[in-house]
């Protein structure tokens, strides 16, 4: 019959099945693992400049014999880019960066007799070094000044760059001793975002990003400012500015558009122009240009004056007077002028006898009222030529050789609160920064580093390349300066400003 014929070859069929399975059992002593490979030590995500190199080593466990052998493992890493994905074989990822984006990533891992795989995906973002950071203005030797750059990243990182602008395809040679940098808005030039780059030999306005020069400084001031760049010092302001030209003050604004205005005269019932001092200061950087208080020095008369606000108004100064501590033309010359926001906003006066090299402090705000005046006595404070504020303490510190001294008008202490032996110091300044960056992303960051005091120190014999910024928590109660984080690689350090996150 025909079902059971079926069913009957069915149990033979399975008989045979158990019988060679059984078998099979027998000789499992045969067979071996397959040990797949781990793969660690790749991170989410990297950061890396446009133009750099990325370099990534997998850390890798398991798998058969030597798991770094090329004959028996392929590695490859990959990116996503339009038009698919581009394929690197080798073991170790040496990558360099070209274009600005974040691109999703791969490695793999191959072995080739199983061809059995693992792999991990990761990101990498390409970044332009200059989106964000300080960027600092060097002395290099031979009558040469350099750009640098202390380049930060989103991962909370700063990286040393020198000659940032040669680093961003547009090199340009800085002949001269450096004067000073400034990250700044303004419509000096309609270039409405700059970086203003200035030697004892040449002022020039770079695109704020790209580095590449856009003007000449002196295209903005009239032929009667007999520009030098040696004698130019500016406040900058929300679109806004003040310029100092040969003592000769100059201002911008938006009603002044393209060119600088002026020369201001010293006050509206006296049409003789100013001739200020260098060292000027004001009370804000940038954002409310209306609300800017700022406190320029007659080196003729040997007075202080405030002006008070750019927007849509022709600057006037105005004398300070008499006040209750000291006489505001004080018959002295000016050192040192710096704004702290210590105190609800105060400006120190760094002052010196015309005939002697006796040295004092004066603290008022910009309403004239004055806080203190005396005579400071420090080590080595006749010999000083830097000064800075701290902004949480209000500690006045200055430097002499390779030491930095704090002056607490207070206590009327003057400890040494740093000896960096045999090396030089260059720079010297408690950090400030536009009010605009407290409202971005890195306010938190920014808000800790106006707490901090920034040194800049280099050795002689190697000036290029010798220079060091260090990062200084500042204690109370008088106690010696803490290092933070340091960072080298650069020239003489002469001057630094901040570039916004752009």
């Amino acid at each position: 019959m025909l079902p059971g014929k079926i069913i009957n070859t069915t149990i033979v069929i399975l008989t045979l099945f158990s019988a060679i399975a059984c078998s099979r059992k027998l000789e499992l002593k045969d067979l071996k693992d397959i040990h797949k490979v781990g793969v660690t030590g790749i991170d989410s995500i990297y950061y890396v400049n446009v133009g750099d190199t990325l370099r990534i080593r997998a850390e890798l466990q398991g798998g058969e014999g030597n798991v770094r052998d090329t004959n028996r493992y392929e590695f490859s890493w990959a990116y996503y880019r339009s038009g698919g994905f581009e394929k690197i074989v080798m073991p170790d990822l040496k990558f360099v960066a070209s274009t600005i984006g974040e691109f999703n990533w791969y490695f793999r891992i191959t072995d080739k007799q199983t061809g059995l795989f693992t792999q991990q995906p990761f990101k990498v973002s390409i970044l332009t070094p200059t989106k964000e950071g300080w960027y600092v203005l060097c002395d290099v030797g031979n009558n040469h000044s350099r750009l640098d750059m202390l380049s930060y990243n989103p991962a909370g990182t700063y990286s040393a760059i020198p000659d940032i602008m040669t680093k961003m395809g547009a090199p340009y040679e800085l002949k001269g001793k450096p004067v000073s940098v400034d990250y700044a808005l303004t419509y000096l030039n309609f270039a409405f975002e700059s970086a203003i780059v200035v030697t004892d030999q040449d002022a020039v306005q770079l695109d704020a990003s790209l580095l590449k020069v856009e003007h000449q400084l002196s295209e903005a001031f009239p032929v009667a400012a007999n520009f030098r760049p040696a004698s130019f010092t500016a406040l900058y302001s929300y679109y806004a500015g003040l310029f100092n030209v040969n003592g000769a003050i100059y201002y911008s604004g938006p009603d002044y558009i393209g060119d600088a205005a002026g020369p201001v005269s010293r006050s509206a019932a006296d049409d003789t122009p100013l001739k200020a001092s260098p060292q000027m200061a004001s009370s804000e950087d940038f954002l409310g240009a209306q609300n800017t208080d700022m406190v320029v020095f007659d080196d003729n008369q040997q007075a202080f004056f405030t002006i008070s606000g750019l927007d849509h108004v022709r600057p006037t100064p105005v004398p300070l007077g008499n006040g209750s501590l000291f006489n505001f033309q004080v018959h002295k010359k000016l050192v040192s002028l710096l704004f702290t926001p210590y105190n609800g906003g105060e400006f120190y006066a760094v002052l010196q006898d015309n005939a002697a090299t006796t040295r004092y402090l004066a603290i008022f705000n910009a309403k004239g009222q004055q806080r203190y005046f005396g005579e400071l006595k420090g080590t080595d404070i006749a010999q000083a030529s830097l000064f800075a504020v701290s902004g949480e303490f209000g500690y006045l510190f200055y430097s002499s050789g390779g030491k930095v001294y704090e002056f607490d008008p207070v206590n009327n202490t003057n400890p040494l609160v740093a000896d960096l032996g045999a090396k030089n110091i260059s720079y010297l300044r408690a950090p400030r920064f536009p009010l605009s960056i407290t409202f971005s992303n890195s306010a938190a960051r920014i808000r800790e580093l106006t707490r901090k005091l920034i040194i800049g120190t280099y050795e002689e014999a190697n000036i290029g390349t010798s220079g060091v910024i260090g990062i200084y928590d500042v204690p109370a109660a008088n106690k010696p300066l803490v290092l933070k984080d340091q960072y080298s690689g650069f020239g003489k350090v002469v001057s630094m400003c901040y570039k916004e996150p752009s």
